[in-house]
């Protein structure tokens, strides 16, 4: 055989021990690590910087915005994570996404909005505030037709809806049942809650 002939057979028996092997083949083109960040990673259909959202972990997130992942990505109810990180009070987070230009209006199935979510969940007023202070719609309804502001009364949420009242959310609309928000509160508040509330209102310009 030939000096040719060797070197044939020698890259043959290399190639056919490749092509046996159950290893996958990584070249120079393709390193390790690199990862589609619109591919869901989990059964809810959320990207590895949603489920770090979600969590808290500013790192991950800073480290996945780098990466080049999709700020807007929707997991199987439409939610971003700028609406995970509201709905469990990661400010920090909240922050990162929106200097790295996340809809701070998108809506989930259910039509809710990060501040939406801000304000039903409690506890949340400096998102609730943030929020606002970086131009959130504070009038977006759900589907149902409820607004953040109607929304204060189901948690005793007068901090909260201070500020919305403060920054001028429409104290007119009516949800699907005909009720504005002051109806909301009225009919479903109670006590010193509800006479702050209504003063409030009295106090900022809404309806009487």
């Amino acid at each position: 055989m030939g000096l040719f002939g060797k070197i044939f057979s020698s890259n043959t028996k290399k190639r056919d021990a490749v092509s046996d092997s159950h290893e996958p083949t990584i070249t120079s083109e393709e390193p390790q690590g690199i990862i589609d960040f619109h591919e869901p990673t989990d059964g809810n259909g959320r990207t590895r910087l949603q489920n770090a959202a979600l969590q808290g972990d500013i790192g991950t997130v800073t480290l996945q915005l780098s990466l080049g992942a999709n700020v807007n990505h929707k997991d199987r109810e439409w939610k971003t994570p700028l609406q995970l990180a509201a709905l469990k009070g990661h400010l920090p987070v909240v922050k990162a996404l929106l200097e790295a230009g996340a809809d701070i209006d998108s809506q989930d199935k259910y039509g809710v909005s990060a501040l939406m979510g801000a304000v039903e969940d409690g506890n949340m007023d400096s998102i609730v505030a943030f929020l606002v202070e970086k131009g959130a719609n504070l009038n977006l309804q759900r589907t149902n037709g409820l607004t953040a502001l109607m929304s204060t009364w189901c948690g005793r949420r007068q901090t909260a809806a201070e500020i919305l009242l403060k920054a001028g959310a429409d104290t007119s609309i009516k949800n699907e049942d005909g009720m504005t928000a002051l109806d909301c509160i009225r009919k479903w508040s109670t006590g010193s809650y509800k006479e702050t509330i209504e003063d409030l209102f009295k106090r900022y310009g809404g309806q009487q």
